[in-house]
């Protein structure tokens, strides 16, 4: 089952809502104006590195609304171009997933950093009416459109901009809000600020823009609307209600409501059911490209009495080469035949062998080379055994038994009379 999406902690620092609940108690106006600077500026998110290759892939170009720059990316070409707008703090690459279905349906995607967002940092506020100027820049530059899709805020751009002249003919818009008055009170419930903040705000508005403050609201610019239409919208969207998606829904009379479910606000954006849903929109996926036939070969194609190439007759085949029988191994060897390091059924499998098990075995196939009488070790001589019945050897007894070692015995000198000792002299 799949997780809901955790909801981005956007709540200011906790001195900011200190100072601005004592400035609601001591001089409301200040209260208002420190919290419209807030609400015109966005947050800043760093690049996560699943978007740094899509940012890689893109064609950049730089343009101007007023003082302030956007950043335009383009990938592909294509006769059918889409844009993409993102939302409040966000940015183009967040468009990554829904980029490359469009890529794999023939279109180019063309999508902008809006003022004070993404690669922009010159400047640091901005407002709505600016993300409607940038598209009718964008427009200028690199239009005609034949769809645009945009996400939060950006949907909201779309529809204001398609009615001073930005006409496509098909418009998806995700997790879009269509009331700017629930608008500026879930922002004054993330900041915690009061009544009193809230009406400051919706008279400052209404003061700077000279209309109605629903003026430019989904409701209000929906009817007027002629383009197809899709409403994608999450039902645990914690940001914008799925009620606001419903309400654009039935304001605007072509178009269809998609409603899903634990995907939140910005998840949707690279959900694999979403996603091809959105690009199918716009069109379907073309056919791949014909597999490349096999060329044919000498053996199973030859040329015909026309000169033209074309499958053999069964007679003209040669016949195939019938399998070798495979020789016994009575031997309980390894069968080369089978791949390296095969083995035969009744044999384990061949472990190596230290170096000197290596030259033992050389040296029992040398020895089993060798003729079998040869390979036998000599018998040993039996011993002779005394013959009972003989006489016993004197001399033998006596050298056992009395006569000295020769070789231990010392050296005597040899008498003139042969050898024999001299008697002795008498006196």
């Amino acid at each position: 089952m799949q997780k809901t999406e955790k909801p981005l902690d956007l709540s200011p620092p906790l001195y900011f809502v200190v100072l601005l609940r004592f400035l609601e108690w001591v001089y409301p106006p200040a209260a208002v104006k420190i919290a419209l600077k807030y609400f015109y500026t966005p947050i800043p998110f760093k690049r996560p590195d699943r978007e740094w290759k899509t940012f890689e892939q893109a064609k950049r170009q730089e343009l101007m609304i007023g003082r302030k720059r956007i950043t335009v990316y383009t990938w592909g070409k294509a006769d059918k171009k889409i844009l993409l707008v993102h939302g409040w703090s966000g940015r183009a690459t967040q468009f990554y997933k829904i980029k490359n279905y469009l890529l794999s349906r023939g279109f180019q995607v063309i999508a902008f950093d809006a003022p004070a967002h993404g690669e922009n940092k010159d400047a640091k506020t901005t407002h709505m009416l600016e993300f409607v100027e940038s598209i009718e820049r964008v427009n200028m530059t690199f239009g005609p459109f034949y769809g645009a899709i945009g996400h939060s805020l950006g949907g909201l751009a779309i529809l204001n901009a398609y009615n001073k002249g930005f006409k496509v003919e098909k418009i998806a818009v995700i997790a879009a809000p269509s009331s700017i008055a629930n608008v500026v009170r879930d922002f004054c419930q993330r900041i915690k600020a009061g009544e009193k903040t809230e009406k400051g705000i919706v008279a400052n508005l209404i003061a700077e823009y000279q209309v109605p403050l629903e003026h430019y609201s989904g409701q209000e610019q929906a009817p007027t609307v002629k383009a197809n239409g899709l409403i994608v919208h999450d039902i645990h969207d914690h940001d914008v209600s799925v009620e606001e998606g419903r309400m654009l829904n039935k304001s605007w009379k072509s178009s269809r409501l998609h409603l899903t479910k634990r995907l939140g606000h910005r998840r949707v954006l690279r959900d694999k059911f979403a996603v091809p849903l959105i690009a199918d929109f716009f069109g379907k996926r073309k056919p791949g490209r014909p597999k490349p036939q096999r060329k044919p070969t000498r053996n199973n194609d030859q040329k015909t009495d026309q000169g033209k190439k074309g499958p053999s007759s069964p007679s003209q085949q040669r016949p195939k080469p019938q399998p070798r029988p495979r020789p016994q191994n009575p031997e309980n060897k390894v069968d080369e035949g089978r791949g390296q390091g095969a083995q035969s059924e009744n044999k384990p499998r061949v472990t190596k062998s230290s170096p000197k098990q290596e030259d033992n075995k050389k040296q029992d196939n040398q020895s089993d080379n060798k003729p079998r009488q040869q390979r036998r070790r000599p018998s040993r001589k039996p011993r002779p055994q005394p013959n009972k019945d003989a006489a016993p050897n004197k001399q033998s007894d006596a050298k056992k038994v009395g006569e000295p070692n020769k070789q231990n015995a010392p050296n005597k000198p040899k008498s003139p009379s042969g050898g024999k000792p001299d008697a002795p002299k008498k006196d």
